[in-house]
């Protein structure tokens, strides 16, 4: 039964694949853009990816996987800067980041040396619910309404007046992303839908406790599912490299 208060942070287990993570994502009903953004904590360190991706633009990329673990959600590292605030639990978060992303024409070079023009990004988006949580693996997933805004610098950046279908979830546990593969759309396996990506935008997980890199490969998509239902939604697929 989901309290409140597992909003919040939880105790840290021992096994170092434990983490705790709150992720965040959205795309335009016409898939002009998509971003999402995703703080983990692990016994070591904190994570932060974001992206934004956008029709005919470069990927724009924040990874860092070495920052120190916060007494809250703000974590700060080498030009980044992010802070996840809960409004009301349950119902409301932000996200605000400022801070420099790389520019990638290829989304494949997330893979590898990620270079690519040095852009700063600065955004501010809300997750509204529009609809109770509901259970996932080690966690629970949230559909939401989302507005908001970001900044780019040398490009028109993306403003959300109207509200569009948005995506969060918060889990915890051990995180092993090296035994099994998986394709996944809002937190669950996605057996049955059909998925055509769209705008890719995926992240390199490094080396962790003694494994090797993992390619964590995302889109957002035109998602069908089982019933027929035709929406918009990030998918993932966790690839070995």
């Amino acid at each position: 039964m989901l309290e409140l208060v597992d909003e919040f942070r939880h105790t840290p287990g021992t096994h170092p694949l434990w983490a705790e993570a709150w992720s965040f994502e959205a795309v335009a009903p016409d898939l002009s853009w998509g971003l999402y953004a995703r703080l983990t904590l692990t016994p070591e360190h904190a994570w932060w990816w974001s992206v934004i991706v956008r029709q005919d633009e470069p990927l724009l990329l924040v990874r860092d996987q070495h920052l120190d673990v916060p007494r809250g959600f703000e974590v700060r590292g080498a030009g980044l800067w992010a802070d996840l605030t809960c409004h009301e639990a349950m119902q409301r978060w932000q996200v605000n980041f400022e801070g420099f992303a790389v520019a990638l024409d290829d989304p494949r070079d997330a893979y590898g040396a990620e270079r690519g023009d040095r852009t700063a990004v600065e955004f501010e988006f809300e997750w509204e619910a529009t609809a109770s949580p509901f259970a996932i693996h080690d966690g629970y997933g949230q559909r939401c309404a989302v507005t908001g805004d970001a900044q780019i610098v040398g490009s028109g950046g993306v403003a959300v007046d109207e509200p569009v279908s948005g995506y969060r979830d918060h889990t915890w546990g051990v995180v092993d992303w090296w035994t099994h593969e998986w394709v996944r759309v809002e937190g669950a396996p996605a057996q049955d839908a059909v998925i055509r990506p769209e705008l890719s935008g995926g992240v390199l997980i490094e080396p962790v406790a003694g494994h090797g890199r993992r390619r964590l490969e995302r889109a957002a998509s035109v998602i069908v599912d089982a019933d027929g239902v035709t929406r918009v939604g990030w998918a993932e697929w966790n690839r070995a490299t």
